[in-house]
């Protein structure tokens, strides 16, 4: 259904509360019976000559809506004009509408009841439970609804406009601030999110740098541990080195005094002489070097992970924040708030 109310405001008409709920009453009643649009046309006919004619204002005397006549003694509920006694006969004879003619001071108070679609000129002012539809007295007499639960269509509609106006006050008053409340936690828990999980990434850091920092002293460690054997060994082979370039210089200054001897004419020199080969011929040992391996070990990611540390896994599981009671009275009306 078409929202009635907010097509009489768009005209930007000064219209009252009671108008809109009249008119939306009627609007109601037409489309839950007939499911067709009501026909607001004969509705602004009266509103737009009184509001937007230019000579009309607020303390202008009430005049006839056709013929302008003052303080006409009628009104007619159905077109929602003013009517002088000389204009009521010509219009209540447009037989296109069932016209309810009031006195002006209960303007207003005619209920708007659909017309039925089965018999001309009849009122739907009942309403059929089993049938969940309007129907009219003729309905009723063709025995189609015998046995039937009957209401008055009038009762229906209230009690459906306060099942309305419940539901709206329940929404407006209990639902809307709890999802709104639900959104701020959202909101807060996104903003405490950026800063735990901060933390975490902070931690994981940390903890990486301080592995770092014993891994480098294992390393420096080891390189100490190098040096220490490397210069052990190369003293070693120097002590060694000194050893047999002595005993070479040695060697050398018996070649150059065998030469000697032997051109000389010296008979003692050369039968004092004594040998040394016999000496030289006994090669110095030679040292076996057990040289150092560095042997490194398969990194083992698990017993790694138990030494930096694991994250636990991330679930999510539901809590159930409950159910809003439902409103057992009908509270005020909203458009009175």
């Amino acid at each position: 259904m078409p929202d009635f109310t907010a097509c009489l405001r768009s005209h930007d008409f000064m219209l009252s509360q009671e108008e809109i709920n009249e008119g939306l009453l009627h609007a109601m009643i037409k489309y839950s019976t007939t499911h067709e649009y009501l026909d607001t046309q004969h509705v602004f006919k009266s509103l737009i000559k009184r509001k937007m004619d230019p000579h009309c204002s607020a303390q202008d005397v009430v005049r006839c809506d056709l013929c302008e006549t003052l303080l006409p003694p009628l009104h007619c509920d159905t077109c929602h004009l003013h009517m002088c006694k000389a204009c009521v006969g010509d219009h209540v004879l447009d037989d296109s509408r069932d016209h309810k003619m009031v006195p002006f001071e209960q303007r207003g108070t005619t209920p708007f009841y659909p017309n039925c679609p089965n018999h001309n000129k009849k009122q739907c002012e009942i309403y059929c439970k089993e049938c969940n539809e309007a129907v009219c007295s003729n309905c009723i007499l063709t025995n189609s609804h015998k046995g039937h639960t009957l209401l008055h269509l009038l009762d229906v509609i209230e009690s459906k406009l306060k099942a309305l106006e419940k539901d709206a006050d329940e929404l407006q008053n209990s639902i809307y601030p709890k999802y709104e409340e639900i959104l701020l936690e959202l909101k807060k828990e996104k903003a405490d999110l950026e800063i735990y999980y901060g933390k975490l990434t902070t931690n994981a850091t940390q903890m990486g740098n301080e592995l770092h920092q014993e891994i480098n002293i294992l390393v420096n460690q080891s390189k100490t541990e190098i040096n220490k054997m490397k210069t052990k060994h190369l003293a070693v082979l120097n002590q060694q080195e000194d050893k047999i370039e002595n005993t070479v210089s040695e060697i050398t200054q018996s070649i150059a005094n065998l030469k000697k001897l032997l051109v000389s004419k010296d008979v003692w020199l050369v039968s004092e002489n004594e040998s040394k080969n016999a000496q030289f011929r006994k090669l110095p040992s030679k040292s076996k070097v057990s040289l150092p391996n560095f042997t490194p070990l398969k990194i083992n990611r698990d017993q790694l992970t138990e030494q930096f540390g694991s994250l636990s896994e991330l679930s999510f599981t539901k809590e159930e924040r409950g159910n809003i009671m439902p409103t057992q009275e009908v509270g005020p009306s909203l458009s009175n708030r």
